[in-house]
């Protein structure tokens, strides 16, 4: 990520896009040898946070999982981030079920009114930052 502070959003929204094409397993962003054609495609996708190296883990849970299972799971990824096992970057995204019923601070929640509650922590140990990604629908108060 750039190091001047007005690039900080731009850098931080690309990580989200690519961190969201990770978890599609989206082709785009696998090393292949062949190139897209870009008649059928001008998109490119960011670059990965990490250059140098191109592997990681994704590991996916689905289910009502409680808070303290998403609490114990982040402990472990900063316990690894601590004694590093990963030292470039890591995230945790956690997505909420568009009718569940209850959602942000217990406020009622409507899936064609209100339906987004997801989050993203990306951590950055090497520059010692965490950027907090929340999205939630747009009749959600602020607390």
């Amino acid at each position: 990520m750039d190091q001047r502070p007005e690039s900080w959003d731009n850098d931080a929204m690309e990580a989200l896009e690519w961190l969201g094409l990770a978890h599609l397993k989206a082709n785009r962003i696998k090393q292949r040898k062949e190139k897209v054609d870009p008649f059928v495609s001008v998109y490119q996708p960011p670059l990965p946070l990490l250059q140098d190296h191109h592997t990681g883990t994704l590991v996916k849970f689905k289910g009502f999982i409680p808070t303290t299972c998403i609490q114990n799971v982040m402990t472990v990824v900063r316990k690894m981030v601590a004694s590093d096992v990963t030292s470039q970057w890591t995230s945790l995204t956690c997505w909420g079920y568009k009718d569940s019923p209850i959602t942000w601070n217990k406020i009622g929640h409507y899936e064609y009114l209100n339906s987004e509650n997801d989050y993203t922590l990306l951590l950055l140990p090497n520059k010692q930052t965490a950027y907090v990604y929340q999205l939630y629908g747009s009749h959600h108060t602020k607390c």
